[in-house]
């Protein structure tokens, strides 16, 4: 009985992160199909996942910008909360840090 559930578990574990149907995170599909997921961390930025695997980090600095950072290197700094912009604007699930 534990080998079926934990096998339904898997299979739907998989499923979960090709679409944003079963999440209740902030998600978003590109063009390519890749599917982005946003969880706040406890610091009070958030985690991007891409795929399922973490994409990005991104926090607010002393100086009021946001810098989000790229697990493949690199970083990118923001003037106003990236998270409050397109696709996430308009998610129905809401928005991270609301």
């Amino acid at each position: 009985m534990k080998a079926i559930l934990f096998g339904i578990f898997l299979f739907a574990a998989g499923n979960a992160s090709a679409s944003c149907d079963l999440v209740s995170a902030p998600c978003s599909t590109d063009s390519s199909g890749n599917t982005y997921i946003r969880e706040q961390n406890l610091g009070g930025g958030y985690n991007t996942y891409r795929n399922g695997d973490l994409y990005s980090q991104t926090h607010q600095q002393l100086n009021g910008t946001y810098r989000e950072i790229y697990s493949s290197g690199g970083y990118r700094t923001y003037y106003s909360d990236p998270n409050r912009r397109d696709p996430y604007r308009d998610d129905p699930k809401g928005t991270v840090g609301r």
